[in-house]
């Protein structure tokens, strides 16, 4: 019984590698713990330990207990989605939102994302150091994920309000590293550059055209493995070489706004 359970456990955990369905939740963990209370109730004890039966007995409250919890955290996520998809603010005032986006964050252990950008986006709007704690904060656990949608959530709504584009291009990077291999992702991030371009100034340019730069050149770097390369729309390679043009014709930032300024307006035409 111990031989066939380990090898349905090597398995699982091969599997859990090439398919997420079967590496995510509480699914992996789950397993571990079934493996034990199977070997464990299955077992018959040794000649001379006594306290195998102990060990079957506590192996069995502790899978269980885990079950439970396990339960416990994916039916709160369940019930705050719920209330997500049914939440209305009317006559509810952005303290009051904040407050009940807190408590859909407590309660989702799993999907959290939604509850933690709605937090950040409307504590940043309403400012004061405690609110900008609370948005700095839901950024951080945002873009610790890497996962590509949070980090350009945090990018759009916390890293460019703030006029920091040193952490906006660098979440951006971020999150491509996660999706180098997805073309919608790389015209995604261009798009946001371009919606980005229009609420800088010409004080802004030389760190807007290296972090463009930088963008290209890891673009350049996934495509070299790549067995199909990734390649940007026509809108945004117009982007990308009007950027390009910049950097080797060595173009000041008045010279390098307004070119780029001309290429966004002859596309809106």
């Amino acid at each position: 019984m111990a031989a066939v359970l380990l090898a349905c456990w090597v398995m699982m955990n091969l599997h859990g590698l090439m398919e997420i369905s079967f590496s995510v939740r509480m699914f992996q963990c789950a397993a571990f713990f079934l493996v034990l209370m199977s070997v464990v109730s299955c077992g018959e004890p040794a000649e001379g330990r006594s306290g195998v039966r102990i060990l079957r007995v506590v192996g069995t409250l502790a899978a269980a207990l885990w079950l439970v919890v396990s339960f416990a955290m994916l039916l709160g996520s369940q019930m705050a989605q719920a209330q997500f998809r049914d939440f209305d603010t009317t006559d509810m005032t952005r303290s009051e939102f904040l407050d009940s986006m807190e408590k859909l964050d407590r309660m989702d252990a799993y999907t959290d994302q939604d509850y933690k950008v709605n937090r950040m986006v409307n504590a940043l709007q309403e400012g004061g150091s405690l609110n900008l704690g609370v948005a700095s904060r839901c950024a951080r656990e945002l873009r610790e994920t890497g996962d590509f949608d949070a980090c350009y959530k945090v990018a759009a709504y916390y890293y460019l309000p703030l006029q920091d584009l040193s952490g906006f291009f660098e979440i951006m990077q971020e999150g491509l590293a996660q999706e180098r291999s997805n073309a919608d992702a790389w015209n995604s991030a261009f798009d946001l550059y371009g919606q980005a371009f229009a609420q800088l100034d010409e004080s802004q340019m030389d760190a807007f055209v290296a972090g463009v730069l930088a963008t290209m050149e890891q673009m350049e770097q996934a495509n070299e493995y790549l067995l199909v390369p990734v390649a940007l729309d026509e809108a945004n390679q117009a982007l990308a070489d009007s950027v390009t043009t910049v950097e080797t014709e060595d173009l000041d930032a008045s010279a390098a706004y307004a070119l780029l300024s001309a290429v966004f307006a002859g596309q809106q035409e």
